[in-house]
């Protein structure tokens, strides 16, 4: 039942495994190998035994084409199986006539060159010789000449009963739908994961341009985008600028390795901190912004006092020396100024004021004087 589920989610597009080249193309040689079982069974059930050899024949070259594929040499498998089929229906609609419907193999081989072709111009070694067009034209010349032999010409073994014909026609169509269903199901399922692929790869790179590497906190980029969205819908908001105290001194006696310990450890305590939808950004070497949407000036101070003790009652550990690190915060609101980057500019004033009267502190406007 597992294995019926899959076939369904796969023949509808559905399924997010991903197949190799490889795979892909060493499935369909055990399904041509099949296929072309069930066909010898007819013929021998037909007593037509020159195309039981025949088809004996293409057993073996498709044993032959499934390790060519496990070798990466899809090129050759392609061209094996389109030579093989193409003699295939020469020789059973020769044999047999064309009421037993093996001309229809055409229309198979067809959308698996165009599922190949899809696969090798993804693959690093596409090249522009894997024409489609050599293909077509070969296939619509030999059925065209198939098609006029038929009309002057009996086969050369026809089958007395009609209902074999029947039954050759029944199944040359299930082998044809089968073949199309299998190679659009592919194409659509390889179609979709690299498809998924890319919207996973374009939100990394999303991401990455907005994350400072080292402490995965925004960057710029985000603030300012809060900035022009702000504007715009006239959203209030509280900014937090913080500095790590003594900083230059942590990297000049520790190392610049501590001193990007420090700045993580930092980092995850504003996380910590804040809530989810504010923005904490890395500002500067070791400043970091917090923009606090729809805040209060007191909240926002409530805040950054929490980070403030949060931090001084932290430590961070480097080769087995603890590291005490405090931090001097300023606050200010958007009610205090219209222009957003005057916001910022004026935290950092009261930052600074912090700085010049002891550090460790939080500084709001209304402290600063």
């Amino acid at each position: 039942m597992k294995l019926i589920r899959w076939c369904i989610a796969y023949i509808n597009g559905e399924s997010t495994k991903e197949f190799s080249p490889a795979q892909i193309l060493q499935f369909s040689a055990v399904a041509l190998a099949l296929s072309h079982f069930c066909i010898l069974s007819m013929f021998l059930y037909a007593r037509v035994y020159f195309m039981v050899a025949v088809n004996i024949g293409s057993l073996l070259t498709y044993v032959a084409t499934f390790f060519v594929a496990r070798k990466g040499n899809y090129r050759l498998f392609y061209l094996m199986v389109y030579i093989e089929v193409c003699i295939h229906i020469v020789l059973a609609t020769l044999t047999i006539g064309e009421d037993a419907g093996f001309m229809m193999h055409w229309i198979a081989i067809l959308s698996v060159l165009y599922m190949c072709c899809y696969g090798f111009r993804t693959m690093s070694d596409a090249s522009g010789r894997f024409r489609p067009f050599v293909f077509n034209m070969i296939s619509f010349l030999l059925f065209l000449a198939l098609k006029l032999y038929c009309l002057f010409f009996e086969p050369v073994h026809p089958l007395a009963d009609a209902n074999i014909y029947h039954m050759f026609y029944t199944l040359n169509y299930g082998i044809t739908l089968f073949s199309v269903v299998l190679s659009l199901s592919i194409f659509i399922t390889q179609a979709l994961t690299l498809h998924n692929r890319l919207l996973q790869q374009n939100r990394l790179l999303e991401k990455l341009s907005t994350t400072d590497t080292l402490t995965g906190l925004s960057n710029r980029r985000i603030v300012t985008n809060f900035f022009e969205f702000s504007a715009q819908e006239s959203i209030p908001f509280c900014a937090i600028l913080g500095d790590i105290d003594d900083f230059k001194k942590i990297n000049d006696t520790y190392g610049h390795d501590c001193g990007d310990r420090v700045l993580v450890t930092v980092a995850d305590i504003f996380r910590s901190c804040t809530r989810e939808n504010d923005i904490v950004c890395r500002w500067g070497g070791e400043e970091i912004l917090v923009i606090l949407p729809d805040c209060s000036l007191p909240n926002a101070r409530k805040i950054a006092v929490r980070i403030k003790n949060t931090l001084s009652a932290s430590s961070v550990s480097y080769e087995g020396q603890s590291i005490h690190v405090t931090m001097t915060l300023g606050v200010a609101s958007s009610d205090e100024a219209s222009d957003m980057h005057r916001i910022v500019q004026i935290a950092d004033n009261n930052l600074y004021y912090g700085k010049r009267h002891g550090k460790n502190c939080v500084i709001t406007s209304e402290l600063a004087g």
